[in-house]
């Protein structure tokens, strides 16, 4: 008995050390990981932020015609494209987070 125990444990071992798993070397490094980071998050919103920009422009010059004259869809047309370019900042960092995370934890191929 006290043998299969010595064999059972030796078995464990032996597969959790033969497990493939990242490890620091493996893993990209910080610097790496930013720019494969920015690449991705850059392709993923280049078009939307200008597209989030136009159609907050637009909604909000509409929403300022409706409210007021001539000053208010002015204003209503910046204040709308702003918060577009808001929005997409806040998806570019949403995608550079998730990228910069799975590049240091798994490590990519550059």
């Amino acid at each position: 008995m006290k043998s299969f125990v010595s064999i059972a444990c030796s078995l464990a071992l032996a597969a959790t050390l033969a497990w493939p798993t990242a490890t620091s070397s493996e893993a990209g490094s910080k610097r790496e990981c930013r720019a494969y980071a920015e690449r991705k998050a850059d392709r993923k919103t280049s078009r939307r932020v200008v597209r989030n920009a136009i159609i907050g422009g637009l909604a909000g010059g509409v929403f300022g015609s409706i409210v007021g004259g001539r000053k208010t869809t002015a204003f209503g047309a910046f204040a709308g494209a702003g918060t577009g370019i808001v929005v997409g900042d806040h998806q570019w960092r949403k995608f550079y987070k998730r990228a910069y995370a799975d590049c240091r934890a798994r490590g990519r191929d550059y």
